[in-house]
């Protein structure tokens, strides 16, 4: 079991000196017993505030491991509590018992989720002082966050609020905070006589999670149905808007629960046979109809060329100075190597062969030799475009992005590929018609062909390679998008290439989506066939960034962004794609 931040974890530890504390809790994940109750060795990656297990979210919805509120941002204590917390959560928590006993109701599965990771916080042992300090340190600022986000005001808002607070107050033995405790004063005094019982259970059976699990589910009960009796009066009175907000605010938004816990959650309980369950082994019905096509031979010489005096056009109104993006290329995607040696320098290394010059002219001072560095770069980067009907309306907009992109790349010296893909017909075609023929067996798997868009290729420069990005504007190329096999595929030319970094860039408006394909698998089929591919290939040394049309791409890519091509495409959006691509391999 390991446990890694993709992003923050090497930086915290460069810039902290908390860091040995750091590594200690990630290190102690190594002898979680979550390995042995999974029965699984699997690697555990901290991103976006969630843990991922290979692909799939933990179910771990703790109300302060989750963030909402983009107008409180994150800080580094933040970040280090969290993994803090997720680590003692993996190390004190049989996640497969936790599952087994959670409720199934909303509100009593989050209480049951706040009260189990109470109970592994305050476990922590004494000799790492540093966790402690970190997990008080994001606790108190959710707290504060809550409070200031205005949920408080709400008799929903205070009750939950109020429960936490007294909850960690009595497993930490610690006095709840002189502003809290004034703000829960009157809440605390009449909750106490409805969990006091239970809550004193809690404390006794902190080491024992079965037992402390009976507790909890009791304590769990009891505030769901003082919320759901407090919903019907704000249902007859104010609306539910309050109680929505107060729910979003405790992470048990349905989205993320019911795809994402629950998924994960029987994974682990079923162990590999389980998780089959959930996520089906990808598999295609028929290659027999499968394709690469190279568009710019699909269409007319005249009207190719019409293309591509449209697409001048549309680059020259951008006024970007391709030479300037060239030069930021260069400056931060380049390693300096040494390309020989110059004499007759003023300092460096001693030149024996300039030596006698001394005794010729004394005030000679040019008898050093140093090495020339050259700037080198060994990377390609590929793009590769979804190319399904909904990116029709950007076309334009992307055509005109990634010329400006390729071109200051060819003058960086950087080899480019540029890709596509779509699928053969519009809901399933001839694979469809083939399975149909067959019988319809069932789980055919992907049920439609694909067809891999080549618009240029990776030795081909700017110039000559032109006019087959001008063929990104024949809109009936545009169909639909099964996303996984275009970036294995788009993975693989680059791992063929002997470049020593391999980047690629997935320009996309949203998940993967075949009409025939979706209809006859698991709803989440192509998705989580995006998410394996993704994850395997960045093993391989392939370094994806997901780049969304208007749409945040984090729950497949790492590495992302999401850029509106409503707008112009200014310096900025350019200076922030070059900072993308040419960002340090982590």
């Amino acid at each position: 079991m390991m446990l890694v931040d993709d992003d923050t974890v090497q930086n915290l530890q460069k810039k902290d000196s908390s860091a040995d504390r750091l590594a200690t809790s990630l290190l102690n994940t190594f002898n979680s017993p979550f390995s042995a109750h999974t029965g699984l060795s699997q690697h555990c990656v901290y991103r976006n505030v969630k843990l991922y297990l290979d692909t799939c979210v933990m179910p771990f919805y703790a109300p302060h491991l989750q963030h909402y509120w983009q107008e409180f941002p994150l800080n580094e204590p933040d970040i280090k509590g969290r993994i803090d917390a997720l680590s003692l959560r993996l190390i004190y928590s049989d996640t497969v018992l936790h599952q087994s006993l959670k409720p199934e109701t909303q509100i009593a599965g989050l209480v049951f989720e706040m009260l189990e990771q109470a109970r592994v916080e305050s476990l922590l042992p004494p000799q790492w002082p540093g966790m402690a300090l970190n997990i008080d340190q994001l606790f108190r600022h959710w707290s504060r966050t809550f409070h200031d986000s205005g949920l408080t005001d709400t008799t929903v808002g205070i009750l939950l609020y109020t429960l936490a607070q007294m909850c960690r107050a009595r497993l930490m033995a610690q006095a709840v905070s002189a502003e809290t405790e004034s703000l829960i004063e009157h809440t605390r005094a009449a909750l106490s006589g409805a969990i006091g019982t239970p809550l004193s259970g809690l404390r006794r059976c902190q080491q024992d999670q079965q037992k402390y699990a009976d507790y909890a589910l009791e304590i769990a009960h009891i505030i769901e149905t003082m919320i759901e009796t407090e919903q019907r009066i704000l249902a007859a009175n104010e609306g539910a808007t309050n109680t929505e907000k107060v729910l979003k605010g405790f992470a048990i938004l349905l989205d993320v629960v019911s795809h994402e816990g629950e998924g994960i959650a029987t994974g682990i309980i079923d162990n590999n046979k389980g998780r089959s369950k959930v996520k089906s082994v990808y598999h295609v019905f028929t290659t027999q109809f499968d394709k690469v096509v190279f568009p710019a031979k699909l269409v007319r010489a005249e009207l190719l060329r019409e293309y591509r005096t449209h697409l001048d056009k549309l680059v020259l109104q951008q006024t970007i100075n391709i030479n300037r993006l060239a030069r930021q290329i260069v400056l931060k995607l380049s390693q300096l190597e040494l390309d020989g040696w110059q004499s007759a320098k003023d300092e460096g290394y001693i030149d024996g062969g300039r030596l006698p010059l001394i005794v010729c002219s004394p005030s000679e001072t040019a008898l050093f030799y140093q090495a020339h560095l050259k700037p080198i770069i060994h990377s390609q980067v590929s793009f590769l475009v979804d190319c399904s009907g909904s990116m029709k309306t950007h076309a334009n907009k992307v055509a005109t992005l990634l010329d400006i992109l390729v071109r200051a790349l060819d003058v960086a010296k950087v080899e480019t590929e540029v890709l596509g893909f779509t699928t053969g017909a519009w809901n399933g075609g001839p694979a469809l018609k083939q399975w149909r023929r067959q019988a319809c067996p069932p789980h055919p798997g992907r049920l439609n062909s694909v067809s891999h868009l080549v618009f240029k290729q990776a030795k081909q420069s700017w110039r000559s390679g032109r006019l087959g990005l001008a063929s990104m504007l024949k809109l009936d190329l545009y169909k639909e998008g099964i996303d996984g096999e275009a970036v294995e595929w788009a993975s693989q030319r680059l791992l063929n290439q002997e470049t020593q970094r391999k980047i690629l860039i997935v320009i996309s408006d949203g998940s993967p989506m075949d009409t025939a394909t979706h209809q006859t698998n698991d709803p989440l089929y192509l998705d989580n066939h995006l998410k394996d591919v993704v994850f395997a290939q960045q093993r391989l040394g392939v370094e994806i960034i997901g780049v969304g049309v208007g749409i945040d791409l984090s729950s497949y890519y790492p590495r992302n962004l999401a850029i509106d091509l409503g707008q112009e495409l200014d310096v900025s959006l350019f200076n922030t794609l070059v900072d993308l691509i040419t960002s340090t391999k982590r």
